[in-house]
């Protein structure tokens, strides 16, 4: 597996930023999507007690409110590919 790391860096052209590659990584594939998808846990009663003080606490976080949109958002344009 190659990984690619980019910078964006400045430049006096048109756009203001340029994407480039700075460094390629090189990884066993196996190994990778092992370690990806494999959490490291941590101790499971720091984590309950963590959970049941937000319970008391009423900190659960709950639905996130729904996002204002300004009246300045244009009317999205839909395609109809069937023309």
């Amino acid at each position: 597996m190659a990984w690619f790391a980019y910078s964006l860096e400045r430049t006096a052209a048109q756009t203001p930023y340029h994407l480039t590659l700075k460094e390629t990584i090189h990884t066993d594939f196996a190994e990778t999507l092992r370690r990806i998808n494999t959490p490291e846990m941590g101790n499971e009663a720091d984590f309950l007690t963590l959970l049941q003080n937000r319970v008391d606490t009423g900190n659960t976080y709950g639905v996130p409110e729904e996002p204002e949109l300004g009246p300045e958002l244009d009317t999205p344009v839909l395609l109809d590919n069937n023309d």
